[in-house]
């Protein structure tokens, strides 16, 4: 799978081409990861994303099943591969720059 560290213009690249993210977060509900500018807005919840703090970003926490409600992605998708979240994780550890 090809997994990319940032975000590129409108297209959201911290997820790899199969993963679907925007098919639920797109442009509509209660957070879009759309485009990097509203991925670091957030949504309803807050910010998901703060950059140089893996541990207190909801994304990780939620990639992990260790945020209250409902795991990313959902049941019945299968959940990241740790290797995939260690990406994103080291990606906001770097401080989650639009690059």
């Amino acid at each position: 799978y090809e997994i990319r560290l940032s975000l590129v213009g409108s297209e959201m690249c911290i997820r790899d081409r199969n993963s679907g993210c925007v098919n639920c977060h797109g442009n509509q509900g209660q957070l879009s990861l759309a485009t990097y500018a509203k991925t670091m807005k957030g949504g309803k919840s807050g910010k998901v994303v703060i950059p140089k703090n893996s541990a207190g970003s909801l994304l990780i926490k939620k990639l992990k099943g260790e945020a209250s409600g409902q795991r990313m992605p959902p049941k019945p998708q299968s959940p990241w591969a740790d290797i995939k979240i260690e990406l994103v994780t080291k990606w906001i550890n770097a401080g989650a720059e639009d690059n």
